[in-house]
């Protein structure tokens, strides 16, 4: 059973333990299985010596990225030459359908990835992970993780365990763009519109002189959009969200209300409904460079280190909308499960646990697509050239650390799809903050806490 008050004290002690941390992209119905409260791993059939001799698993999700594969899998296959691992990997935006349908059909991978903000519907397609944890590390084995992402997992009973942390939304701009403007990047909601407006009036061929936005994916829009909330109402968004306090509290109306003004006000960019992050703005911003600035995730300054010899990039906080301090949501990252109809756990296992305690976590901080997971390792920012991008490495790690407002997800898929869809049509006109909030409520009003 999904525990939410664990997911609610989770929210809670957020800001406190991550002060003591060390440091979408490329993302139904369960098919049977008990809830909650197992205790011990489903016994997978004996292997014949055949199978002993190699094994092959089935991966699926949207991270790692090809660039962390390619060293994953051959670190992997060295610790573990008897287990194959058949990567399958979709863009965020298609995976949480393709997963849903693999999941309902019987055909989902060993191990598999999930948005939180997805994963309570398929807890009873998984396999309970903490027998295998403790058999592995022991019984403190929970001390190994740095315990916020943790603690998002901990309501689903650890059928899931995070392999990274995400830091979201931030803004990454074209440094040289800026220099060629003559401008700063903006700290504040008024200098973020005439930071635009001196953009516009340069007329640079082929930008945009907008703020770009993957405005298209739920997960992105509903970002920015917490992102503003948490600003304007600090605590009040997950108090709507346990059925405390109403969506149509004043603070929260007019966080909608700042939030409605990036568009009236034209600082994102039109068309961005149907834009997602990958791969679309990432085309649109690195490789044609038609925006001056990208709202995102601090996974991207995994792409500041992939696009660094075509031009410098800078990572800022969104600017503040009323005098706040700049803050991110944070997020247990590409947490993985294993398929609870899977004959092959203990080889999932061993995947799961490379990944979560082993080489990947090394693999990850030099990434910079997550911050890792494990207690006292953060971030690796050497293999970016300049000091600027660097300086935005670690600025990503900051925020993570003391400037986080709350999770990224919502314990409940049909909550978190209610405020895109009604948050959306608020965007495009079709309805007003306050009736948008009034929507959202409704929809709050349904669920069974």
């Amino acid at each position: 059973m999904f525990n939410k008050k664990s997911f609610a004290s989770a929210i809670i002690s957020l800001a406190t333990v991550f002060a003591l941390i060390g440091c979408s992209s490329s993302g139904g119905t369960g098919t049977g299985g008990t809830g909650g409260s197992s205790t011990e791993p489903t016994k997978s059939a004996s292997p014949s010596p055949t199978e002993a001799k190699q094994e092959t698993i089935e991966f699926w999700a949207w991270a790692p990225n090809a660039e962390e594969w390619k060293e994953l899998e051959q670190k992997f296959a060295a610790k573990y030459p008897n287990i194959k691992v058949n990567f399958s990997s979709f863009s965020s935006q298609d995976y949480a359908q393709k997963i849903k349908i693999a999941i309902q059909s019987g055909t989902a991978p060993d191990v598999m990835g999930f948005e939180l903000a997805n994963a309570p519907k398929y807890v009873s397609a998984l396999e309970p992970l903490a027998p295998f944890a403790e058999k592995a590390w022991g019984k403190d084995w929970k001390g190994m993780f740095k315990q916020e992402p943790l603690k998002q997992v901990e309501g689903l009973n650890y059928r899931l365990l995070p392999t990274g942390i995400s830091a979201t939304p931030v803004i990454v701009y074209n440094v040289d763009m800026f220099k060629k403007v003559g401008v700063e990047p903006p700290k504040t909601l008024d200098e973020l519109k005439a930071v635009l407006k001196k953009f516009e009036d340069a007329k640079l061929e082929g930008v945009i002189p907008r703020l770009g936005f993957p405005g298209g994916k739920d997960s992105s829009f509903n970002d920015f959009f917490f992102n503003i909330v948490n600003q304007v109402a600090p605590g009040k968004l997950y108090q709507a969200a346990e059925n405390k306090i109403p969506f149509t509290d004043p603070d929260i109306l007019k966080a909608a209300q700042m939030f409605k003004s990036f568009y009236t006000d034209k600082i994102v960019q039109d068309g961005n409904l149907t834009i997602a992050f990958s791969p679309q703005l990432t085309d649109l911003f690195f490789k044609n460079k038609q925006f001056p600035m990208i709202v995102v995730g601090g996974w991207t300054v995994n792409w500041i280190k992939q696009f660094q010899d075509s031009g410098n990039y800078g990572v800022i906080p969104v600017p503040s909308v009323n005098g706040s301090k700049p803050v991110v949501q944070v997020n247990a990252d590409l947490p993985l499960g294993i398929n609870k109809d899977s004959k092959k756990k203990d080889a999932a296992w061993k995947f799961i646990e490379f990944m979560t305690m082993g080489d990947y976590q090394q693999i990850e901080a030099k990434s910079l697509l997550f911050l890792p997971v494990k207690k006292g390792m953060t971030s690796d920012n050497s293999l970016l050239k300049a000091d600027i991008s660097k300086a935005g490495a670690d600025l990503v790690v900051e925020l993570a650390e003391k400037n986080s407002a709350g999770v990224r997800f919502m314990p409940y898929p049909e909550l978190t799809q209610g405020i895109y869809l009604n948050m959306q049509k608020m965007a495009t006109g079709e309805l007003t903050p306050d009736a948008a909030l009034k929507e959202i409520q409704k929809v709050s009003e349904k669920i069974e806490r």
